[in-house]
């Protein structure tokens, strides 16, 4: 079976970012691919292997990589869960907002949904594609679609367990403004995160592109994670 060239590249980058390895040498990996592609006519995962194993020849995700994307994962997490409880909190910018048990049950759901699933369960369907191109044995998406809503569950399940007592009990009062300076700088963090597995799967601009504006990034981003 052919392996087309446009979802072997598109495959190759996504697993080189979430390698770590910079975006200039990402499009030069791609075009080179592409370029031996056009010259030869030879079929991409005979000639390079399958994706996720020639990104790994050029860097191999490291479990310090790994650890850091997901504990970075809460970064966003916190400052969506802190700019929402100042938005919704009303009174004076400089007046004391009591955060409980329940406000900390939402950070961690949070963390889970930016940091912990796209890091585990994404991670693992991500690679599983990467591993078979060009085989006519298609992995299925359904361990994804089940396993996301067990992670979920396994998580509130901990909560639960580790909070114990009244969801109400009360942790800690932080000035409102300081919520909202968390929650602007938490969410404005997510342009520091590697691209998540199973994102966009985009593919990277030409060697010779310009530099994107910081409109573009930001957009990207978001989109991309």
């Amino acid at each position: 079976m052919t392996t087309s060239r446009w979802h072997y590249a598109k495959e190759l980058a996504e697993q080189l970012r979430i390698n770590g390895v910079p975006e200039p040498q990402v499009r030069d990996i791609v075009a080179q691919v592409e370029g031996h592609a056009a010259a030869t006519g030879e079929d991409l995962v005979d000639a390079f292997g399958q994706p996720v194993d020639y990104a790994a020849q050029w860097r191999s995700l490291s479990p310090r990589r790994w650890i850091g994307q997901v504990l970075l994962g809460g970064v966003p997490a916190l400052g969506v869960a802190s700019g929402v409880k100042a938005m919704f909190a009303g009174g004076e910018w400089s007046s004391a907002v009591a955060l409980d048990r329940s406000d900390l049950t939402g950070f961690l759901v949070m963390f889970a949904v930016v940091g912990l699933v796209p890091w585990t369960v994404g991670l693992t369907e991500s690679r599983r594609r990467a591993a078979a191109l060009g085989s006519t044995a298609v992995p299925s998406v359904w361990p994804y679609r089940v396993a996301v809503p067990v992670v979920f569950g396994i998580v509130v399940a901990l909560v639960t367990w580790a909070l114990g007592g009244s969801a109400s009990t009360l942790l800690v009062e932080v000035p409102r403004w300081v919520l909202a300076v968390v929650g602007v700088v938490g969410i404005s963090s997510v342009v520091f995160l590697g691209p998540a597995p199973n994102s966009a799967g985009q593919l990277p601009d030409r060697p010779w592109a310009p530099p994107h504006s910081w409109r573009t990034r930001v957009r990207r981003a978001f989109i991309n994670r």
